[in-house]
């Protein structure tokens, strides 16, 4: 195991600074240390320098609109948002006004409806439990989905 070199700081400034002092050559003559960093470093950077080079950055007119599609999302999802939580008020409202109007007449047959399920046999329980799966998943994805 080798110990580091206490000029490989100076040999990583001198190589990003793209100018190698002579003194610092000769060090790196004497330290295989230093020159296995100057060839990796030095791979590194003229790759990096390289990639930056090659970089592709877009005109200013392509960004605005980037942005202008960005911040139009974004109002669509906020605007989503505020139906989607209206449509649910509706939807509260109006079965709280058929409760309110019919319930009189429709509590007795709920209760006759729900009171002649008998659940002794395994297959009316679990016809009852796949009724209630089959409408308990779609609601529960609904949600997840829709969650932020």
């Amino acid at each position: 195991m080798s110990r580091q070199c206490a000029r490989e700081t100076d040999l990583l400034d001198a190589l990003q600074a793209g100018y190698v002092t002579t003194e610092l050559s000769h060090h790196l003559e004497e330290c295989a240390d230093c020159r296995d960093l100057e060839a990796i470093a030095g791979a590194l950077l003229d790759d990096r320098a390289t990639t930056l080079s090659e970089a592709r950055i877009p005109s200013s007119g392509t960004m605005w609109w980037r942005m202008q599609i960005r911040l139009r999302g974004d109002a669509e999802t906020r605007t989503r948002r505020a139906l989607v939580f209206g449509q649910g008020i509706t939807l509260l409202v109006a079965v709280g006004l058929i409760v309110t109007l019919l319930g009189d007449w429709l509590l007795p047959e709920i209760t006759a409806i729900f009171s002649g399920i008998s659940l002794t046999t395994p297959i009316v329980t679990l016809s009852v439990l796949a009724v209630l799966a089959l409408i308990a998943v779609p609601v529960a994805g609904w949600i997840v989905v829709h969650r932020d």
